[in-house]
């Protein structure tokens, strides 16, 4: 016979752990970021028409910022793309999306062929050393790219599909869920 651990005898039949009800909801609360308006003011900022995003979805980041702005974007074949502002290095031009800095911490570069517009509700790009604030060794500038989610409470999506030639296909879905609690959104792009 196997001997039973004698912790496990002295261990009551029933165990009650937290039986009150502790839960407190709490007011809903906002919160905004004022650094960037407060400490860059007369800086130079290029906004990117909402118009110029939903007519190019499938083309990527670095296509449209080459397009429509003056950064210098270095592309190296079909796999890599990174940009440059203000005659710095692309690791001092940052890519920020929702206010997170989102450069490979490894090398600190960002791929901007791996972004495709149709997944951006908002882009603009500051220049000069105020674009700091969102990273260290942005000195250059920074692109910004901001999803929003409506007020609308329910269900909102966008379906799109592109092809053109030498086999190139792609499809894109955007989903956006709001209920009185939650708000979420899911982009799936290329599969």
């Amino acid at each position: 016979m196997k001997s039973i651990p004698l912790f496990l005898l002295l261990l009551p039949h029933c165990l009650f752990a937290q039986t009150n009800d502790t839960t407190k909801i709490l007011p809903s609360a906002e919160i905004t970021a004022v650094r960037l308006s407060r400490y860059a003011v007369g800086q130079q900022q290029i906004v990117i028409d909402s118009a110029d995003l939903k007519t190019s979805p499938f083309q990527n980041l670095s296509d449209l910022l080459q397009n429509l702005t003056p950064l210098s974007i270095k592309a190296y074949g079909i796999g890599l793309s990174t940009v440059t502002s203000r005659g710095t290095g692309s690791r001092h031009t940052a890519l920020v999306w929702n206010g997170l800095n989102i450069q490979n911490s490894l090398v600190g570069l960002s791929d901007l062929s791996a972004l495709e517009v149709g997944a951006v509700d908002k882009m603009y790009v500051k220049f000069g050393g105020s674009s700091a604030l969102f990273g260290s060794g942005a000195i250059g500038g920074a692109v910004f790219l901001d999803n929003s989610i409506e007020n609308t409470r329910g269900f909102h999506g966008n379906l799109g599909a592109n092809a053109g030639s030498f086999g190139l296909l792609g499809q894109n879905i955007k989903l956006k869920m709001v209920n009185e609690q939650a708000a979420g959104s899911i982009t799936s792009l290329r599969f």
